[in-house]
Order: C-alpha cells, then sequence, then structure tokens
C-alpha cells in the first residue's frame, strides 16, 4: 500500500534507506524492542509503517539547551575548577 507516492510500509533495506542507517542497525533496534514494527508472513518477514517510523523518530528528537549548549558546559567545569582552586589556596 502506499500513502501518495510513498510506501506505507518498508522492509529492513528501505527504512535503513530512509533512517539514513544500515540493515544491521535497524535490525538490533527490532531485536531490543527499541523500534515499531511488525512481523508478517508467519513471522519472518519485518515491516515498518512509515507513520509510526515517523511518531517515533519525532519521539527520539532532543531538545537543545537554552542559553548556549556546549558552552554551557565549559563555563560550569570553569566555574567548579575556580571552585577547587580557591578552596585548594585557602588550605
Amino acid at each position: 500500500m502506499t500513502v501518495g507516492s510513498i510506501k506505507r510500509y518498508l522492509n529492513v533495506p528501505e527504512l535503513a534507506d530512509y533512517i539514513d542507517s544500515t540493515d544491521g542497525t535497524v535490525r538490533q533496534l527490532v531485536h531490543q524492542r527499541r523500534i515499531p514494527f511488525m512481523k508478517v508472513a508467519g513471522g519472518r518477514q519485518i515491516l515498518f509503517d512509515i507513520q509510526a517510523i515517523d511518531a517515533w523518530l519525532l519521539e527520539q528528537s532532543v531538545e537543545p539547551l537554552e542559553g548556549g549548549g556546549e558552552n554551557e558546559k565549559s563555563t560550569r567545569i570553569s566555574h567548579s575548577s575556580s571552585a577547587a582552586n580557591r578552596d585548594v589556596q585557602s588550605d
């Protein structure tokens, strides 16, 4: 079945291409039950509903940190290093 010009159900190689990954990674996600999938043909074939995959991909999104991300981390490190230096110097 297709939705528009896109297939509704993808097999492992098609999904790997869709999410820019490898067949092995997709199979590992299936084995770990970390991705939505269906077993058909007596459990011999694995298919993925593209709508469920799109929803799953959105759930995997990581929101950026407020205030600059990576610079914020280095600022915290330098602040804690400064505090540690003050403690050492005051002894």
